[in-house]
């Protein structure tokens, strides 16, 4: 507590780090079997769009810059909290 840690920040970098870990790990499963059209449920038009973009590998890319976010954002909170 002197140094200005606190236990949440700690949470918080844990929470995005783990973040980070699934976006990479769904990144992996659609680049070895990608969703095809037509789409169907919530983020449909975004995986459509995604789709007409960028072709198959469109959501993976996606995740990969997503999952670097998380890790980016990690990265500073467990800087922050030192």
């Amino acid at each position: 507590m002197t140094h200005g840690y606190t236990p949440g920040s700690n949470i918080k970098s844990y929470g995005t780090l783990g973040a980070s870990l699934m976006s990479v790990v769904w990144a992996g499963i659609e680049f070895i079997q990608p969703t095809i059209p037509p789409y169907s449920g919530k983020y449909s038009s975004l995986r459509q769009a995604l789709y007409d973009s960028f072709g198959v590998l469109g959501l993976p890319m996606l995740l990969l810059l997503l999952a670097f976010g998380f890790a980016g954002y990690a990265w500073h909170l467990r800087a922050s909290a030192r």
